[in-house]
């Protein structure tokens, strides 16, 4: 604890961070820090992640260039302290959340998701970091399929099943949401959610049939009915459902306003 201050002006990676926090910052090389732990690298992991959380801010991070000071802390931890749990998930968090650094986020998601590859909260918060934020939907797609059948979203975020079939239908993959969406309704005991997942069913439906009669030279083959029995009507030249309905879109969040 006495020598590392000491010798902190010569091991910092100065020509990394080019944020705020250069000068003050308790950021020892990875591969220096390994070497002088002398097999101490949680107890050292420990220390780092305390001075980081005590000397966090709040500011954004408006560089996307560069990552933030805070990314390189988080890293170091990881390469000491390989287990670390919530250096990825607070770590990612803080990234994400506070400091605006969505890159800096990934990075540390995607590390964590190396050693803990099916932890439900490293995927669900990548998840959205990577579609909400970094528009990578295929990427995100990924990530939340790993938890649809997880206990905890079936207990307390079943959205994120829909969301996913969301996500492929706009990705063009409309069989693979409705296959999707189908195994949810079948496994699905109760009432209110199956009632759910059945109108997202007819929706998929509706949309997957007069895709099918309005793009082939014989439509013979397509299915003429939705799965409440509502069958399709042929008019001006194309085919239309005989109920209301609505495409099976992802709902997009909401962009800020700027402050003035």
């Amino acid at each position: 604890m006495f020598v590392i201050p000491q010798i902190q002006s010569n091991i910092i990676s100065t020509s990394r961070l080019k944020q705020e926090k250069i000068d003050n910052s308790f950021n020892i090389d990875s591969n220096l820090a390994l070497i002088s732990s002398v097999g101490q690298q949680r107890a050292l992991a420990a220390v780092i992640w305390t001075f980081t959380l005590l000397a966090g801010d709040i500011e954004h991070h408006n560089d996307p260039s560069v990552l933030s000071w805070m990314y390189y802390k988080f890293d170091n931890i990881s390469k000491l302290d390989p287990y670390f749990y919530k250096n990825y998930l607070d770590g990612g968090l803080y990234l994400s959340v506070i400091k605006d650094d969505v890159l800096g986020a990934e990075k540390i998601y995607n590390k964590g998701l190396e050693i803990y590859p099916h932890d439900f909260w490293l995927n669900f918060y990548d998840g959205f970091n990577k579609y909400y934020e970094l528009n990578k939907p295929d990427e995100a797609i990924k990530r939340f399929e790993k938890i649809i059948f997880h206990p905890i979203t079936r207990r307390n975020f079943s959205y994120i099943s829909s969301l996913t079939a969301r996500m492929k239908s706009q990705q063009g993959s409309i069989e693979e949401s409705y296959k999707l969406i189908e195994a949810l309704y079948l496994r699905e005991e109760k009432e209110n959610l199956k009632l759910r997942y059945y109108n997202m069913l007819n929706s998929l439906r509706i949309e997957i049939d007069l895709n099918c009669l309005n793009s082939q030279t014989y439509p013979q083959s397509c299915r003429k009915a939705d799965l409440s029995g509502n069958r399709y009507l042929y008019k001006d030249g194309q085919w239309i459902s005989s109920v209301k309905w609505k495409k099976f879109n992802v709902y997009k969040r909401k962009k800020k306003k700027e402050e003035p």
